[in-house]
């Protein structure tokens, strides 16, 4: 055995470099490959910061984002504690990667805050990149109408079905503020 204050320094030179920032958000394919990376890393911390800096507030995606988040939280407290049978923790966590998964499958661009997505500039387009950044935002906005349209329709069935009066006005409140939106981005396109 060596003497460990005899160790050799280390060169500063071969120390694994930082790393990298992350590349730009282009698309909600970037977003969704990003995310199921970190998952792949069971990196749950890495995945609910990036969620919760990326997820609209009036996202319905967030109330899933932070039960998942409260469920992780939970387990790893019970973790640390050892309060907790490994098998189970296991379980737990491959349950929360799962319900996170389905989450990232489900994402929609109108699920995410304004600007998160930044657009990659056409190559080689001089003095035409403002007529393709504003196609690009129109068919943006088109999609994002359509995707809202859905959802108020969800809404308004789900709102027919409903039973519990807290459940109606709850649904009252996302199908006014849907409205609002969808208000809002046909007023763009116009």
């Amino acid at each position: 055995p060596r003497n460990p204050g005899t160790q050799k320094p280390r060169n500063p030179a071969t120390r694994n470099p930082e790393p990298s920032p992350p590349q730009p958000l282009r698309t909600i394919d970037d977003v969704r490959t990003r995310l199921k990376g970190l998952l792949k890393d069971s990196d749950f911390k890495g995945v609910f910061d990036l969620l919760n800096q990326i997820i609209d507030d009036r996202s319905s995606r967030e109330n899933d984002v932070i039960m998942q988040q409260s469920q992780y939280s939970s387990i790893s407290n019970q973790m640390r504690s050892g309060l907790v049978d490994p098998n189970f923790a296991n379980i737990t966590l491959n349950r929360i990667r799962f319900a996170l998964t389905s989450i990232v499958d489900e994402l929609e661009a109108s699920d995410l805050k304004a600007g998160v997505l930044q657009p990659e500039a056409a190559m080689g387009s001089t003095g035409n990149g403002g007529a393709y950044l504003n196609e690009l935002e129109r068919q943006g906005l088109q999609e994002q109408a359509e995707t809202l349209q859905r959802k108020l329709n969800h809404f308004r069935l789900e709102l027919a079905k409903a039973y519990d009066s807290n459940q109606k006005f709850a649904l009252q409140e996302q199908i006014a503020e849907t409205e609002r939106q969808l208000r809002d981005i046909k007023a763009k396109l116009e």
